[in-house]
């Protein structure tokens, strides 16, 4: 009975030209007078994984014209579509890799599981590692059969260390300013709220998504006008992507997802590349003193956001990663040059 309903219901939102806020979102527009760099690499395609009893979340890939040297799948972090890494996506395809971005599940053009779209929720974070999961296991499968690598950046840094720990196949893991939450996230009365079925609310700090929201350069999350606008230049110009923060339910996702990657990381046997901004110092070497294998760069004063910061940390950032993922042995990248003069703008 009830599934006939929910198909009952669904037949008259499209009898009556209703769109479903819950189904994901595929084919996004560019935002008028974007740049070049921040176009799609050529050739790339989406599509959707479907892990078991989960919603879908939306991927895409692009692959060089010639034998692909590397595979490198991108794990963007909240708040952040797979639009926001076009530019990297590009640099590493013209270098020879093919590049996956696994969107986070609940967000960005994935589909949600229920409330409001604009918030990123999750009733935990199983449905992250078993979306990575699916991408690595049946999507990409044996792949072109070159190395690969993931890259995670922020708070999908656990969802990948669970995985891995978990026995996903990867030739090394790059986490980039990587987010652990250990601590106290919410109040007894908001945790109470998650354990009786109110995940899907708003956590303390969302609002509804503004046109006139701040951007990177204003959130600190870079010193890049031109990059620190992207994001939301996309946000606006394709409402399924728009995001006015987390969920309860994603909150505490996240601290339970981090005490474990936390609790297995020694187990963890695969090379590790963390790089991080000096601010996020502490938390990058607690995690590197807990892994096996781990190599730390340090970028100085940057901000968190080191795909979309000024040149003069992005360059040495990306050096980092291609030498990394492009070694002959895939051996951990040697330290970059870190220029740390006055940041300039970069178009």
């Amino acid at each position: 009975m009830r599934r006939a309903l929910t198909v009952l219901l669904a037949l008259l939102l499209a009898g009556c030209g209703m769109k479903d806020a819950r189904a994901p979102f595929l084919d996004s527009q560019a935002p008028p007078g974007l740049a070049p760099r921040f176009y799609p690499p050529e050739g790339w395609a989406w599509g959707l994984a479907q892990p078991k009893r989960q919603p879908p979340q939306r991927y895409g890939v692009a692959s060089p014209p010639v034998v692909p040297r590397a595979e490198v799948l991108i794990l963007p972090g909240l708040g952040e579509s797979a639009e926001v890494w076009f530019e990297t996506a590009r640099e590493l395809v013209s270098r020879g890799a093919t590049v996956w971005i696994l969107e986070g599940a609940g967000q960005a053009g994935s589909a949600r599981f229920g409330g409001q779209r604009e918030i990123a929720h999750t009733p935990g974070y199983e449905p992250d590692v078993a979306g990575l999961i699916a991408v690595r296991d049946e999507v990409m499968r044996g792949g072109s059969g070159a190395p690969v690598f993931i890259l995670a950046s922020g708070d999908a840094a656990p969802v990948v260390l669970v995985a891995i720990s978990r026995g996903l196949r990867a030739e090394g893991l790059i986490l980039t300013s990587p987010h652990l939450t250990t601590g106290v996230i919410m109040s007894p009365l908001r945790a109470a709220e998650v354990r009786f079925g109110l995940g899907g609310l708003p956590a303390p700090g969302a609002q509804r998504w503004r046109r006139d929201g701040l951007d990177g350069v204003k959130l600190r999350l870079t010193h890049d006008a031109w990059r620190g606008g992207i994001n939301g230049a996309w946000q606006l110009a394709n409402p399924d992507l728009r995001f006015a923060g987390p969920s309860l339910g994603w909150r505490a996702g996240r601290l339970a997802a981090s005490r474990a990657a936390l609790r297995g990381a020694n187990g963890i046997k695969v090379q590790v590349l963390v790089l991080a901004p000096n601010s996020d110092s502490k938390t990058a070497r607690e995690l590197c003193s807990r892994l096996g294998r781990c190599d730390l760069r340090l970028f100085g004063d940057a901000e968190p956001a080191l795909h979309l910061e000024a040149d003069r940390y992005r360059a040495a950032w990306l050096d980092a990663i291609t030498a990394r993922v492009f070694s002959a042995k895939g051996e951990a990248a040697r330290p970059a040059k870190i220029d740390l003069s006055e940041p300039k703008m970069s178009r």
